[in-house]
Formats: structure tokens, sequence, C-alpha cells
């Protein structure tokens, strides 16, 4: 998992931080209509990579030397499988 977040340590390393950005809904259905649509990325193709990001984002602000227990509760519906992937990475 470490190697995987190397993007995210890169930005830790250098003292910056990326600008942080937000979609609007319709943006958010395009951009899941163009990775699934012409991309060719499955449902669970984007599932895993969201729950990959959310672990990386934790491990950087909890790491794990000093963080040895996390809890997840992951409800129903999409946002429920990215926490189980999440769960899974960490």
């Amino acid at each position: 998992l470490h190697n995987r977040c190397s993007y995210m340590a890169t930005f830790a390393a250098s003292g910056t931080t990326p600008e942080i950005t937000y979609l609007k809904q319709n943006e958010a259905v395009k951009l899941d209509e163009e990775l699934m649509g012409p991309l060719g990325f499955s449902v669970d193709q984007l599932m895993e990579l969201a729950g990959l990001s959310c672990a990386c984002a934790m491990m950087e602000v909890y790491p794990p030397a000093s963080n040895s227990n996390v809890l997840i509760i992951a409800g129903p519906g999409n946002n429920g499988g990215d926490g189980l992937v999440m769960s899974r990475h960490l």
C-alpha cells in the first residue's frame, strides 16, 4: 500500500499541498459516464481506485506507526463499497 500512495507522499515530502477542487453533481456524472464509456473502466475498478485513494489519505493523516487501530463504518450503496475497499487496503 505504501508504494501505491507515492503520489500523496510526494506532496507530503515537499511540504506543499495540492489544491483541492470539488466537482458539482453534474460534473461527477459526466466524469463517470466518460470513465465507464469510452475509457472502459468498470464500476468495480472505479470503486477500487476510490477505496485506495481513501486508504492513502487515511495513512497520510494517521500514520500506521502511531495509529495501529482504525474503525471503518460503511453503509449500503457505492460509498459503502468504497469504505469496504478502503478497510481492505488498511
